[in-house]
């Protein structure tokens, strides 16, 4: 009796064994259907963070690093400078990252590098080392007080009580000696005064924001700026956002006005006389080369 069971084991093991390689196979499969394009770089990115940490006017290196399917592929390395660091030092860890991570091994990754010097910020993908020293430059010039570069947008504040002509005048500026910053095709550039620059709050606070295709701003669209802001200079704030109609070559605009009131929530409704003053803004805006939209309310 003990001798017939023995085929009937044999094909019970047989098909446990089966069963188990089929589990395997399927394991594999799953793992290869699944698996992140590219090949691993945890190795590689350790290294250059500890490369980076290892450079003069360095204060720290963070970084974090994904390889999968469900997260995707993503190097992002956040460095931290301190106060005093030098125009070089900045430039060689920004062109060590990317010579380390423009080659065909980081090609299926994104690869971002995060640098901080004196609370300003400059965040890009991927690193372009002469963009960065472009921002560093920036940050030492007097005219600005804050220079934070995140992606293609830019946002550079200007001294408290600067009024729109000051602030046109520095967007003009910024093209002129710093024109790699609207080299983009996309993205935007802000000029204007900031809350934590010690900006009164009562007083005005005029921001121009112009989105980037590639070409430097339009004195004319700016020289309309320059006119309101100082034919009103009484508003609560008062902002331009000139935008590029895509896939186009024409622009459009958008200015928005607040009165000054007492309520401290914004709201759309205007009192008698704001409402004149709205409508004689309205009309002086259709001067301006692009088409203007306009848009008003009150506190």
């Amino acid at each position: 009796m003990a001798e017939g069971r023995h085929p009937l084991l044999k094909l019970f093991y047989l098909l446990v064994g089966l069963f188990v390689i089929g589990v395997l196979a399927l394991v594999l499969f799953i793992r290869t259907i699944f698996a992140a394009p590219g090949s691993d770089q945890s190795d590689e990115s350790a290294s250059i963070a500890q490369a980076l940490r290892e450079l003069p006017g360095v204060a720290t290196v963070d970084y974090s690093y994904q390889h999968s399917f469900t997260h995707g592929n993503d190097f992002l390395v956040d460095l931290v400078f301190h106060d005093n660091a030098r125009s070089n030092e900045v430039s060689r860890a920004a062109t060590l990252f990317h010579d380390e991570t423009d080659h065909p091994d980081f090609e299926d990754y994104q690869t971002t590098l995060s640098v901080t010097l004196r609370s300003n910020v400059y965040s890009y993908v991927p690193a372009a080392p002469e963009k960065i020293e472009t921002w560093f430059a920036m940050l030492n010039d007097p005219a600005f007080v804050e220079v934070d570069a995140r992606g293609g947008d830019w946002t550079i504040s200007v001294p408290a009580g600067s009024d729109g002509i000051a602030i046109a005048r520095t967007m003009n500026d910024v093209a002129d000696r710093y024109a790699v910053v609207f080299g983009s095709k996309s993205g935007t550039v802000v000029v204007g005064t900031s809350p934590a620059d010690g900006v009164d709050p009562v007083k005005p606070q005029p921001s121009l924001s112009l989105s980037l295709n590639g070409t430097r701003p339009v004195p004319a669209e700016l020289a309309v700026w320059e006119s309101f802001t100082s034919r009103w200079p009484d508003m609560s704030s008062i902002s331009m956002e000139i935008t590029y109609i895509e896939y186009t070559d024409k622009r459009s605009a958008i200015t928005r006005v607040t009165f000054p009131g007492a309520s401290v929530y914004p709201t759309a409704e205007l009192d008698p006389v704001q409402l004149a003053i709205a409508a004689e803004q309205e009309q002086f805006l259709q001067q301006s080369p692009v088409p203007m939209h306009y848009d008003a309310s009150s506190r």
